[in-house]
Order: C-alpha cells, then structure tokens, then sequence
C-alpha cells in the first residue's frame, strides 16, 4: 500500500473559475487518502492479532530477541491496536475446549475445507453481527421500492436456473416472472440481468448476504455440510454451566482461529527458515583472506545484508562504522518480519530495531540496506510493505522512500539509488534520484528470471546478478542502461541469490553460496581472487569500507 499523501489545501489550488474544479478533485483525493489511512489500519490490525494468535508458539524467542519499533514519520493514519493479550486469553480458552472434544479438534482440523470459497465465511459475519444489516433504500415518496412480491421473485431468480424454474417455486407461470423483472429492473436503477438485480438489491438492504449466499448456489453443499456440523458442535454447550459465554465465545473462537492461523503463516515460515542455521558476520583479514573473528550467531537469524555506516550517517544518529545487519526469520515484532542489527567493527552487539508497528513501513523478508550519500539508513521491504524505507534518527524514526519489490539497493558515488526490482512478470533495474524520484529503467527480464544483486562502478556501469531457475549470471550495463555485456562466475548460482558489492578500486565481490567462497572480480569482470571462507559461512553479503576491511554476512555452514 502507498502511503498516504498530502493534499494541497485549497488557497495552494488554482484561483478563479478553476476553483470549484480544484476543490472536487482535493476532495476526491481526500476521500482516497481517508480510505487508504482506513485499509491500512485494518489490515495492521488484522495481521497483529495473526500474529498475537502465533505469539504462544514463539513466546521465549520474542524475548530472547527483542526489537524497538521506529515511529514513522509523515504518517497521520489511524492508530491501530498494541495490545491483543485478551486475544491470546481468548486463543488459549478455545484451545482449551477443543482440548476437552477430539471430535472438535478433528472438525477444525477442516476448517479451511469447510469455508471454502469465502462465500460460508461471509454468512458467518451476517450470523455474527445481525444488527450490521442495512437499511432499505426508499423511493421519493418514503415507500420501499420493491414489494413483497416483487422480492420473492428475486429470491427464487437466485435460487433457480431459469425462468420457467422460477416460475414453479412461485407458482405462476414464466410470463408473469418476466413481467415482475422488467418492473423490477427499472425500479433498481435499470439492472440488466437478474443477476445483477440482486446485487442491486442486496447493496438497498431488501436482500441479505445470507439469501445470496443460500439461493445463489455460490456455495455448494460439500462446503456447508461440514461448516454446520463444525458450528453445530458448539450446541453441545447449552447444558453446561457458563453456556451463554461459552457458546459465542466458541463459535466466534472458530472465526478467530481461522483468520488467525492464515495470517499467522508467515511468522511460522519464519521458524522454518530459521531453522537452516543461525546466521553469523566473519570479519576477514583483507590480505589473507583468513577469518578473523566470526560473531552474531546469538543475534540473528539469516543474514540477509550487512552495510558500513559512513561519516556522515553521524547526523542521522547512527555511529560511524559500525556495522548493521539486515536479518529475517527471526520471532516476529508485530507486523515486522525482519529487522536490523547493530555490531561494532569488533562483533559486539549493540541493539536491534525493526520498522513501524503499521503496514506501511513494517520490515518483511528478503530486502537489502545501505547508506544513502546523506547518511540515512536505506532498507528494502519487500512483500504488502512494497516499498525502500529511509530510517533516520538512528533508527527511530523510518518513513517511505519509494515503492517497489527490491531485493538490493545501492547507492552509486553520484547518489542516484539504483535497485533491482522483481514481480511476478520479470523484473528489472531502476534509478531513483536521492529523494526518491524514479530517474530510469532498462534491463527487463521475462517472468521467471529476477535480478537480485546490484552493484555501481565508479563509471556509474551497473551490474546485476540475474538469476533464473539453477543459472546466475552477471549482467553490465552503461549508466544510460545500454547493455554492455554478460558473463558466468563459477559457484555463483544459490537458491537464494547474490547481493553484489563494489569497492573503491571497482573491484566486484561476488558471494558464492554452491562454493561457499567469495570471487573477486576486475573491472574487466576477471576474477582475481578467491576468498575460500574455510566451512565458517555460507556468504550471502560482502561488507568493504574504505581502508579495505572485509565483513560478510551469511549462515554458518
């Protein structure tokens, strides 16, 4: 979702005859902005109570691993809920019932069989919250519309394939029905179909999403057979002591843990990533090549990033040359699936942050960072976030740069911002200037090929890894994007793709995960030297500062 953006106030607007024109526009942009705020906040709220719902399962972890929030900036949208401690309590209320009958443990076992195409769940709301029902839309004169009569019609339209069919469930004859849809059509602002009749009259409140739903044939009876006797087994509740607590809160509780156990996904995926070995950063000596010290491992996850802090992130907050570590798979903090560490050059842990406690600036897996020529804190979001955040403050304080899919951003000596960007038609590369505004783009890849790595010469050449199914290969181009050539690097290939580094030299380091080693490349794309890591890690980035100090970041092997 893009961030809400401010709207010009009307005396910013054109003056004279174009006044009224500016106003409608300001307020129809308005409305979009108020909607987007109201989305977001939904979604915030629903993948926070996901993940309270997982909280349970991870709950030493989150300790073990905490992360201060930044505050987002420039963002006026409605607050969202941070504490779900009754959703939990709830959660473990319904465990504990389901605990009690194997039969419904069994039941919630198919509980996604059971809603099916969505269209079960949507009656369940209407069950939940009858008082929700909308009011019926009335005619000039204070008189529904549509008349009694005039509705039957509709709900045996819904429930039958034909006319004629109609026709016997009301007991008429298909001439009559037909007469009634034309009557009705005009009067619901000339509907065409009768389907679209009672889409008209569901919207004016004479039909409900529970007739829909029950005549339309949009859910079938494989799907409410076993979501009926999945709710009928709350019935069994009416004897017991504390039923009329029990009974709703059970019947609700399947709600819950339905949407909880979808939402909550992601943060069991982490677990499973996790679970391929903690990630670690080896300081290397820049003239051997020999590990000098390996650290991290009681902090991170996988080790998707590292970058240097330069001079001049000083005025932003960070301290200058100490290392930050963009890790993911960690337990999640709200609605952040990754966050980042802070090491000093010698490996001891100084703190951890993450984004904001909303959508918009959250931190999700398989981003990148780096330092903007400014000296704030670039890091990739990936994911619903789909954005480059910019964190400054040291950290505290994070908003939106620019929208996009990025797995590596870097920050060429001119302080364009050049980032691979991937969906799920192909992908490419783009330059932003430093305020975000999208300079150019070129290198299209067809869909099933993704650029991951990205690197800048001191030219302004750009090189991307591509990769695409088992084969990487790294590609140049000219500042302008005028292709220059592509060539193989042995070990290359990896199932999580190469983040790419370029030193002041113009050297390329390039992180091979199939050969576990790092190859340095020429500016003629050689390769100079190979960096055997000794079975420490299983490289994924490559950290170099100015006086030529090594830092990689990875798995441990």
């Amino acid at each position: 979702m893009r961030m809400p953006t401010k709207v010009p106030s009307p005396n910013q607007q054109g003056q004279g005859n174009g006044d009224n024109g500016s106003a409608s526009q300001e307020n129809t942009q308005s409305a979009r902005d108020e909607a987007t705020k109201r989305a977001c906040a939904l979604v915030t709220s629903l993948g926070l109570a996901g993940e309270a719902v997982a909280a349970p399962l991870r709950e030493t972890d989150a300790t073990r691993f905490p992360a201060t929030y930044a505050t987002p900036e420039g963002y006026e949208g409605p607050l969202v809920p941070d504490d779900f401690g009754w959703l939990i309590d709830l959660l473990q209320q319904i465990r504990t019932r389901l605990e009690e009958d194997p039969r419904r443990g069994a039941l919630l076992g198919r509980l996604r069989e059971a809603f099916g195409d969505g269209n079960a769940l949507r009656l369940l709301f209407h069950l939940l919250f009858p008082g929700q029902d909308k009011a019926i839309h009335l005619n000039g004169k204070g008189k529904p519309r549509l008349t009694d009569r005039q509705v039957e019609v509709l709900r045996a339209v819904c429930s039958s394939g034909s006319h004629t069919e109609a026709a016997a469930l009301l007991g008429t004859t298909p001439g009559v029905v037909n007469n009634h849809l034309n009557t009705i059509y005009g009067k619901l602002n000339n509907a065409h179909n009768p389907m679209q009749a009672v889409a008209r009259a569901i919207s004016m409140g004479y039909l409900d999403i529970a007739d829909f739903v029950n005549l339309a044939g949009g859910c079938g009876a494989r799907d409410y057979e076993l979501f009926d006797s999945l709710v009928s087994r709350t019935q069994d509740l009416d004897d017991e002591p504390f039923a009329t607590f029990l009974k709703p809160l059970a019947e609700f509780g399947l709600l819950l843990l339905i949407l909880g156990q979808t939402a909550a996904d992601p943060v069991r995926q982490d677990r499973v990533v996790s679970a391929s070995g903690p990630g670690v950063v080896c300081e290397l000596n820049a003239r051997t090549g020999e590990v000098v010290r390996t650290f991290g491992s009681e902090h991170l996850f996988r080790a998707r990033s590292i970058a240097i802090a330069p001079p001049k992130s000083a005025r932003h907050g960070f301290t200058a040359g100490n290392l930050f570590v963009l890790h993911d798979g960690f337990p999640q903090q709200g609605l952040n699936a990754a966050a980042v560490v802070e090491f000093t050059p010698d490996g001891q842990f100084v703190r951890t942050f993450c984004g904001g406690k909303e959508m918009n600036t959250r931190l999700t897996p398989n981003g990148g960072l780096t330092f903007a020529t400014d000296g704030r804190l670039l890091v990739s979001s990936p994911g619903l976030t789909y954005a480059v955040l910019v964190f400054s403050h040291g950290g505290a304080s994070v908003q939106r740069l620019m929208n996009g899919c990025c797995p590596q951003i870097c920050v060429g000596r001119s302080g364009d911002i050049t980032v691979t960007q991937y969906s799920g038609t192909g992908g490419c590369v783009r330059v932003f200037d430093s305020d975000g505004r999208r300079l150019r783009q070129f290198g299209e890849t067809p869909q099933g090929a993704a650029y991951i790595g990205v690197a800048v010469d001191s030219r302004g050449h750009v090189f991307v890894n591509r990769h695409e199914g088992e084969r990487s290969i790294i590609e140049e181009y000219e500042a302008d994007g005028e292709s220059v050539r592509s060539f193989a690097v042995p070990g290359l290939a990896g199932p999580r793709g190469t983040l790419l580094t370029m030193d002041a030299q113009d050297r390329l380091y390039v992180p091979c995960e199939r050969t576990a080693d790092i190859k340095v490349l020429s500016p003629e794309g050689r390769v100079i030297r190979r960096i055997d890591l000794g079975g420490e890690i299983v490289p994924l980035a490559v950290a170099v500062s100015d006086g030529g100090c090594l830092w990689v970041s990875g798995q441990r092997a």
